[in-house]
């Protein structure tokens, strides 16, 4: 899929449709039920189609409050975000203190993530809001499960586990900042 997929050309490109419409079966979770369809949108005339995931990059702990360039001074405080270029050694509060991504399960066909989409809130969640259910409606941009206890979520180590959706807010927002310094933050699991 790597090979096939043009990176010079947008995702709605017809030479990328083959690739963007592929269902990735890491990309969801078990727990999840699986896509009985693909999220579909009409982008500048072009009609695209985009395989659904259950998994979005940390942006950090700001709301996401625009789909373009964030700017200079203005980048996100987590990891992924558009035109990242976060490397290892900027994760000063610790790969294992510090959330890669998470998942996020929506209702809503606009809200839920589709893997190979470039547009912000399709591929990263924030953690300006606590970690919600499926049918919580405040979930919107940020992380979000079926599993009742809470949702899974990957470390910059690598380290993978689940957040309970009791976690402190102020914890969950320090675990989502690459270089916050916050104090009390400590590994979740």
């Amino acid at each position: 899929m790597y090979n096939a997929y043009n990176f010079d050309l947008a995702a709605w490109d017809d030479s990328n449709q083959t690739v963007v419409e592929r269902l990735v079966d890491v990309y969801l979770c078990p727990s999840q039920p699986r896509p009985t369809q693909t999220f579909v949108i009409n982008m500048a005339g072009t009609r695209l189609e985009m395989a659904y995931a259950s998994y979005v990059g940390n942006l950090g702990s700001n709301f996401i409050y625009d789909y373009y360039d964030y700017g200079p001074g203005q980048q996100p405080d987590g990891i992924l975000f558009r035109h990242s270029s976060v490397r290892t050694q900027d994760i000063s509060d610790g790969t294992s203190h510090t959330l890669m991504a998470g998942e996020r399960v929506h209702p809503d066909s606009l809200l839920r993530p589709a893997w190979a989409f470039g547009v912000t809130g399709k591929v990263v969640g924030d953690s300006s809001s606590k970690i919600t259910t499926f049918d919580d409606w405040q979930v919107a941009w940020g992380f979000s499960s079926y599993h009742s206890a809470g949702s899974q979520f990957l470390m910059a180590d690598g380290s993978v586990g689940m957040l309970s959706r009791e976690i402190g807010y102020d914890l969950f927002r320090g675990l989502s900042t690459r270089a916050g310094a916050e104090a009390d933050v400590q590994r979740p699991f």
